[in-house]
């Protein structure tokens, strides 16, 4: 006698944890019975997955039944139920109560994983800079995958990416090359979850950061130096570069362009004053090089291309420096004496470099009293003219007082000291004796 219908026990499947739209699913419910044995000659068991009649159901084993489900696109997400009524070999026929399929929390979802976040690491990239953006998925119905088998697909800036999963994120990566495109951040990404739901293809950034790719260092369009061009020992020298840039036209002031003059990388100031104007300041030393100012100059824009070092300044300009002050070389008066309304002419050869200021200041009788026409200026010479006056003594020395600068402001002053000649004022006519 047996009056007990088989009992549930478990129903698995070796198909997988999650099924979508389409899948086949072959599931193996497993029951107890007290003789032990179903009938599997009275036909196949009623049966049911997620509601819907199973495809087939056949008695496979003493106490086991396989339920064979093609899922469409209509059934309930998540946790599959299964139903089966199988009968013992007294004819007991279990009772239609659905149960979860319970190996592997098998799941079924028909919908497509949505995009939580993507973001990326940074706002500006550059040449040899990796691009790297990271894509966080949802899945309503907790399938929790995004398929890896094959990749989903990716490009950043028109070109393929590397992708890798992880769950539900993506991250797809791009080293950029000089032959990549320039401007605004653009990419795709196309995935499905691990049942096949595809996803909407993801082309922009969920913080609607505007991320600029720059792989063209900026170019140099004048490097010039402040007027007077020459410079003595603590003056200031400063260079003005000015730079293009067409994509992202601004230089980087943080950190600051590298400046090098005269060999020294410590001193120069370094300022961003405009976003594509660079100025470089610095202070002449007592122990700098005499001649053309030397410098090294490298500024980046915003993505970290550097440019070309700047070493020479544009259009003509130059910058010399000059720590020197012009010396004598010869120095001469035409005579020893002179009389009233007498001319002293005083020929004064200087070494010198660099261009002297016209005309050097000269200074008679302790007066400012030559013009521009008694003060004659040729290369390094000097020619300077002086009339003694009414008022000047009789027999005093005739005193002078030469200040010569060359450009740079370093000045010689020379005095009736070095005059070899002894230049006496002489008015009174010898006297018969």
């Amino acid at each position: 006698i047996d009056k007990t219908a088989p009992v549930f026990a478990t129903a698995v499947t070796a198909d997988g944890s999650f099924f979508g739209p389409t899948y086949v699913a072959n599931f193996v419910v497993t029951f107890t019975d007290a003789n032990g044995m179903l009938d599997s000659g009275s036909g196949p068991p009623a049966a049911t997955v997620a509601t819907n009649a199973a495809d087939s159901s056949t008695v496979t084993d003493n106490l086991e039944v396989t339920v064979v489900y093609t899922f469409g696109n209509d059934e309930d997400e998540g946790e599959i139920q299964i139903s089966c009524q199988p009968q013992d070999l007294a004819g007991n026929v279990a009772v239609a109560t659905p149960f979860t399929v319970t190996t592997g929390s098998a799941k079924y979802d028909r919908t497509a994983p949505t995009v939580s976040t993507s973001v990326e690491g940074a706002t500006y990239y550059g040449l040899d800079d990796e691009v790297v953006i990271v894509v966080t998925f949802e899945d309503g119905a907790g399938v929790g995958l995004i398929e890896d088998s094959p990749l989903p697909t990716a490009t950043i800036m028109g070109a393929a990416a590397t992708v890798t999963v992880s769950g539900l994120e993506v991250t797809i990566r791009q080293t950029l090359t000089s032959g990549s495109d320039e401007g605004s951040l653009y990419f795709t990404l196309d995935c499905e979850d691990d049942v096949g739901n595809v996803a909407s293809q993801v082309t922009a950034l969920t913080t609607g950061t505007d991320v600029i790719i720059d792989v063209v260092s900026p170019v140099l369009v004048s490097a010039v130096s402040s007027s007077p061009f020459y410079y003595k020992e603590g003056d200031t020298v400063e260079l003005t570069l000015v730079f293009s840039d067409a994509t992202v036209g601004e230089i980087e002031s943080s950190p600051l362009p590298t400046a090098t003059v005269m060999g020294d990388s410590s001193s120069p100031v370094v300022v961003v004053e405009a976003p594509l104007t660079v100025k470089v300041s610095y202070v002449i030393q007592a122990d700098d090089t005499e001649g053309a100012l030397t410098f090294s100059i490298v500024a980046s824009d915003l993505c970290a291309n550097p440019s070309v070092a700047v070493v020479a300044l544009t259009g003509g300009a130059f910058a010399i420096v000059d720590r020197t002050a012009p010396t004598i070389n010869t120095i001469a008066a035409d005579a020893d004496y002179y009389k009233d309304g007498a001319t002293v002419t005083i020929t004064l050869d200087m070494t010198e470099t660099n261009p002297l200021v016209d005309p050097p200041d000269v200074t008679w009788m302790g007066d400012q009293i030559a013009s521009v026409e008694d003060r004659v200026l040729s290369g390094n010479e000097l020619t300077a003219t002086y009339v003694i006056r009414t008022e000047d003594a009789d027999a005093d020395p005739v005193t002078v007082l030469i200040s010569a600068s060359d450009v740079a402001g370093n000045v010689l002053t020379v005095t009736e000291a070095d005059v070899s000649e002894l230049m006496i004022i002489d008015k009174t006519a010898p006297v018969f004796a």
